[in-house]
């Protein structure tokens, strides 16, 4: 099965559910920061493409081990930016 490989930018959630109706995983490229790893998250990406595998790995270790609570709560970071 392919997949589309996509900018950061061009990720966007309705990008991802048109991708999953047709039963494609979708790659963001390239994502090198915490905030921009939690963003592509939050909408469901299927994989990251990354010159720190390091700090994906801590990002989604970080992000399991948040209750339901907490992860809603991180989605609406950016109103406190």
């Amino acid at each position: 099965m392919g997949f589309p490989a996509v900018p950061t930018g061009q990720a966007t959630s309705k990008l991802m559910r048109e991708a999953h109706e047709k039963g494609l995983l979708v790659y963001a490229w390239t994502v090198n920061d915490l905030d921009g790893m939690l963003d592509l998250m939050e909408i469901g990406i299927d994989g990251l493409i990354t010159d720190d595998p390091a700090l994906a790995v801590t990002a989604i270790n970080d992000i399991g081990r948040l209750s339901p609570m907490e992860r809603l709560m991180l989605r609406f970071r950016h109103l406190w930016d």
